[in-house]
């Protein structure tokens, strides 16, 4: 009888200690700035799945490295816009931490507006001169 209760402190504290660990080396996920309109944020995230080649090749680089080293945020909550330095219609993706090589990405839609349409033509993505790069994706 008194094994058990040892036996149950002992799991926990190995659990414990797992859970730790774990969160210690978590591996980056998305980090989702939400937009107040759920269809945007439908339309914003099925964009960013097809999301393909180099850029696609990018963003998993950053998602499984370790949090503390890069991360990526995806800006929906200003939905798809044009901004000061890019009038075409965009969303925002940043980045930080080394591994990126990027600061920012702005990823066109192939049918700005269209919310049941999740192609995309491409992405600009600057570095922290705000030189582009530019990708198709399409």
């Amino acid at each position: 009888m008194r094994r058990r209760p040892r036996i149950g402190r002992c799991l926990a504290a190995m659990l414990s200690m797992g859970l730790l660990t774990l969160s210690q080396t978590a591996l980056a996920t998305k980090q989702w700035n939400a937009n107040a309109n759920q269809t945007l944020n439908n339309w914003i995230s099925g964009m960013y799945t097809n999301i393909t080649g180099p850029l696609q090749t990018l963003l998993h680089q950053c998602e499984t490295a370790p949090q503390a080293t890069c991360e990526v945020t995806i800006l929906a909550n200003g939905g798809v816009h044009t901004s000061a330095t890019d009038d075409k219609q965009h969303f925002t993706l940043r980045f930080t931490g080394n591994p990126a090589p990027y600061l920012a990405c702005h990823v066109y839609p192939q049918s700005p507006g269209n919310t049941n349409d999740k192609r995309l033509q491409g992405a600009t993505c600057y570095d922290a001169q705000h030189n582009g790069t530019y990708f198709k994706l399409n």
